[in-house]
């Protein structure tokens, strides 16, 4: 076998080596095989169409580089709008709560909220999605945005593009009003609008109306709304309370009273009748089988094979009109209620003849089944009516029960805060605002601060700092990588949320030193969990705060007194059951619902001792409603759940 010799550690090859056996680029060029020209050297392609060509690339790949650095810098800024919720609440357990309301959907209403603001709500407004009008009822949720807290607590983005400069809303009022039905959403029928009167605290009309188009991601411009002083329409507002506090009144005490019991005579609706009874054909009497039309008589008309017995106890039969050879029948009713008359007829002689419907063996069973059927349903029918008309009554009470509230509101407060009416139209549900843009050269002066923890002094991490310039109903929100613009003359409130939910306030005074001296000031906080901070700033805002921010506590009258249901809730707040003590047992409903007005749970309590089961809710404030059967009394509760 021949050897092989393996050199283990044989030498790199040489650089001059590696050349010595490279082929010559003769050698080279002489082995290749062309292939075709590709179009870009092809000589068509040389000259002008090469040139047009280069330079168009050219352009391209500049545009890119230039303005697709800047879209990348605004969407560093930004957050990214494909990555962020277009409204982005800054905290989950708090926002802007909503009124709640109840109406019927196929007819006008002109309902006044809890604010003074007027809705005009035409009938047969509300569709679903396949745009059908639906029945009643109708949830209405509403709410308004007054200041600058909030729209921060809201979420709902207040800037406005436009021709590429960057505009923040100064609003003189913003609204949102949705519509729902067993839990799904609602829109406005072709061709409806819903009318707004608007208390707003300024009577200037250098403002628009937009509307938020949560699809298309911006505010869409809608138009001037009509301003008219409050002070001309005062008298007017009073007295549409006053005429609604009638109306309700009426309402209420015309409504009969129902029994539980459910009485034959009571299932007779507008659509539906009771049918008759079914009785056995007595054999040993006169019976008449003959085509009678019973399309006019409902409770007979939803039966096969209807005999007519003679009824001899209203008058005498005469025997021989039952051996005649009839050529036509028709029935009419006999003056004793619930008796039957059958008119025969032959040639010019016609005979009335008292009759009871009435079934043979064979047909009888039937009968009796139809009969349960259709009693049964029409029980359905008058519970569902019931159902809809105790609904008319919590709507009617519930708005009587606010209405002392909003009287008071319209003739103290809001006529001493708020100087006009802002008239418009909404022609979808959703959020609508009394705007004007703020341009950006109306903040001329630029800072880049730094926050620091009062209690470790680190920095504080962040996401957005907001800024309210007092003199403007408007919040300015940027974010942490971008410098801030203000008003330095003005009276400015700066806060930031931090990364774990807390919020770090700024006072004005605190602004002004520091921006006197440093275009870069440090902010030392004392930072607060969200609820105590949100109500913070409501207090150096807006003045209020949350205890006082509901305006008005309406003295108690003895009349309101006598409608209070007696009832207490504990231990509250709760971990998990909450129980409920009457003061006297009553068939009483109750409805939960949190701050939002979103139905959590429903039921009814029979006995003085109840409970309420939270464990699977969420940590927060909800709203207990209590109303007694005879909807005579009612009570809320504020449960908090812990």
């Amino acid at each position: 076998m021949k050897k092989i010799k393996i050199n283990i550690d044989k030498p790199d090859i040489s650089d001059e080596k590696i050349l010595a056996k490279k082929p010559s680029f003769q050698t080279v060029l002489q082995n290749f095989h062309a292939v075709p020209k590709p179009f870009y050297k092809a000589s068509w392609f040389s000259g002008g169409v090469a040139g047009v060509t280069i330079a168009t690339i050219a352009l391209v790949g500049y545009y890119f580089i230039k303005h697709g650095n800047n879209s990348s810098t605004a969407n560093s800024n930004n957050d990214s709008l494909s990555t962020k919720p277009f409204i982005a609440k800054p905290f989950k357990n708090i926002d802007v709560p909503y009124e709640v309301m109840s109406v019927s959907s196929n007819c006008s209403h002109q309902l006044i909220t809890k604010t003074g603001t007027v809705l005009r709500i035409p009938d047969n407004a509300f569709v679903d999605s396949l745009g059908k009008p639906v029945t009643f009822p109708v949830e209405l949720k509403y709410r308004e945005f007054r200041n600058p807290v909030d729209f921060f607590e809201s979420g709902i983005p207040m800037n406005y593009d436009s021709n590429g400069v960057h505009y923040t809303f100064e609003s003189a009022g913003m609204i949102e009003l949705l519509a729902s039905k067993d839990g799904k959403n609602l829109s406005l029928a072709k061709d409806k609008t819903i009318g707004v009167d608007m208390k707003s605290p300024t009577e200037d009309s250098n403002y628009n109306i937009y509307y938020l188009d949560t699809t298309k991601r911006n505010w869409v411009y809608k138009g001037k709304d009509l301003i008219t002083s409050l002070d001309e329409k005062q008298k007017t507002a009073t007295q549409n309370n006053r005429n609604l506090k009638r109306d309700t009144a009426s309402t209420i005490n015309n409504e009969p009273n129902r029994s539980e019991e459910i009485r034959i005579e009571d299932l007779n609706s507008a659509t539906s009748k009771v049918p008759v009874v079914p009785a056995k054909a007595n054999k040993s009497k006169y019976i008449f089988k003959l085509d009678v039309d019973l399309s006019e008589w409902p409770e007979l008309n939803v039966y096969k094979n209807v005999l007519f017995q003679v009824d001899e106890t209203v008058k005498k039969f005469d025997a021989k009109l039952y051996t005649v050879k009839w050529t036509s029948a028709k029935l009419y009713q006999h003056a004793t209620v619930g008796n039957y008359s059958l008119m025969l007829s032959k040639n010019d002689t016609s005979v009335f003849i008292p009759v009871i419907p009435v079934f043979d063996e064979k047909s009888y069973a039937t009968a009796i089944s139809v009969y349960n059927q259709n009693i049964s349903k029409l029980v359905v029918e008058k519970q569902e009516r019931d159902k809809q008309n105790n609904l008319k009554m919590l709507t009617a009470l519930s708005s009587a029960n606010a209405l002392q509230q909003t009287i008071e509101l319209v003739n103290t407060v809001l006529s001493s805060e708020m100087k006009a009416l802002r008239t418009f139209e909404l022609t979808s549900f959703g959020d609508w605002n009394c705007d004007r843009p703020v341009p950006p050269i109306n903040r001329d002066f630029t800072i880049t601060p730094r926050f620091l923890n009062n209690a470790d002094g680190k920095s504080i991490k962040y996401e957005n700092v907001y800024i309210v310039d007092k003199n403007k109903n408007a919040l300015f929100t940027y974010n942490k990588s971008c410098p801030l613009l203000c008003n330095k003359k003005s009276n400015n409130i700066l806060w930031i949320v931090t990364t774990d939910n807390k919020i770090g306030i700024v006072n004005s005074q605190t602004f002004l030193d520091a921006v006197s001296e440093t275009t870069s000031p440090i902010f030392n906080l004392t930072l607060l969990n969200n609820s105590e901070g949100v109500n913070e700033l409501k207090s150096l805002v807006t003045g209020k705060n949350e205890e006082t921010d509901n305006l008005v506590t309406p003295t108690t009258t003895t009349e309101a007194a006598n409608n209070t249901l007696t009832a207490t809730a504990y231990p509250n707040p709760t971990k998990d059951v909450v129980n409920i003590k009457l003061q006297q047992e009553n068939n009483v409903t109750y409805t939960l619902t949190d701050m939002s007005g979103k139905l959590i749970l429903k039921g009814q309590f029979y006995d003085f001792q109840n409970k309420i089961d939270l464990s699977n809710c969420i940590s927060g404030v909800y709203n207990l409603s209590l109303f007694t059967s005879d909807l005579k009394q009612s009570k809320n509760i504020k449960i908090v759940k812990e």
